[in-house]
């Protein structure tokens, strides 16, 4: 679904090393599923190009599966064309527990801002939900908002509403109003460049390609890692990268769209 005619955009953290990958959680498949085929198929209808973004964590590893402290994080994005050129983000993690925390909203939005003009025209980027590229352009009141700051919230936006209305009222308000303002700020900002931003439901990260890219990635970096010193292992990471030619990236998009979105089509029928 995310090959289109051009650039799939897909967002996930996916980690390197020696130790054994976790089973993935069972699907349930159910009518947003087929709404989110059919909002792709509808895009690849119209040739809209496609892109993939992701995150990856390389752990230094010995053969034991043990990981030392040093951890290389790299974000990148790709098509049917293969990675974007320049595009790859790589950076060395600072701390030892979850590397998503590293991922930081305005460093990713940065990053993002500099890959977007080198994407094609009205590109689909397709994204999963995490924290660091779902942040919103500004927060919606909620129950937790104090009566005082909703009315502020309400006049900032220009919408009448009575001084002695109780707090939910106000609140009722708000969620009237809310649709017009709840937007992402990575949303926005491919708007402002004719590109389009589609989110991937939790757990269905199979609808990726960028995943069956990632593990063949994961495959030579265990293979060649040998030393598991950190600067070796990110050498290695660089040779990966130049190993996924544009006909892997055609591959694997092909077997997303040809077996997993089949898959999902059988189910739903």
């Amino acid at each position: 679904p995310f090959e289109m005619s051009s650039t799939d955009t897909a967002d996930e953290i996916v980690e390197i090393g020696l130790s054994p990958p976790k089973k993935g959680k069972k699907r349930h498949f159910d009518a947003s599923t087929k709404k989110m085929i059919l909002n792709i198929y509808k895009c690849e209808v119209n040739e809209k190009p496609g892109s993939t973004v992701n995150d990856v964590a390389i752990n230094v590893a010995n053969k034991s599966g043990v990981c030392k402290s040093k951890r290389l994080i790299v974000c990148h994005i790709g098509s049917k064309d293969g990675f974007v050129p320049d595009a790859l983000w790589a950076f060395e993690s600072k701390k030892s527990g979850d590397y998503h925390e590293e991922m930081v909203g305005e460093s990713f939005e940065n990053w993002f801002s500099n890959i977007l003009p080198r994407l094609e025209e009205n590109s689909v980027i397709v994204l999963d939900n995490a924290p660091y590229h779902s942040r919103k352009m500004e927060k919606i009141p909620t129950s937790g908002w104090k009566k005082s700051d909703i009315q502020d919230w309400l006049r900032s936006k220009q919408i009448k509403f009575d001084d002695c209305l109780l707090k939910v009222e106000p609140l009722a308000i708000v969620n009237e109003h809310k649709k017009n303002y709840n937007k992402y700020i990575f949303d926005e900002m491919a708007k402002s460049q004719n590109k389009i931003v589609l989110r991937l439901l939790p757990y269905h990260c199979e609808l990726n390609p960028i995943e069956l890219i990632w593990a063949d990635m994961k495959n030579y970096v265990a293979e060649e890692n040998t030393t598991f010193k950190f600067q070796d292992m990110k050498t290695i990471f660089f040779e990966a990268v130049r190993t996924i030619i544009a006909q892997k990236w055609k591959n694997c998009i092909q077997h997303v769209e040809n077996n997993i979105e089949q898959k999902l089509w059988d189910l739903e029928t």
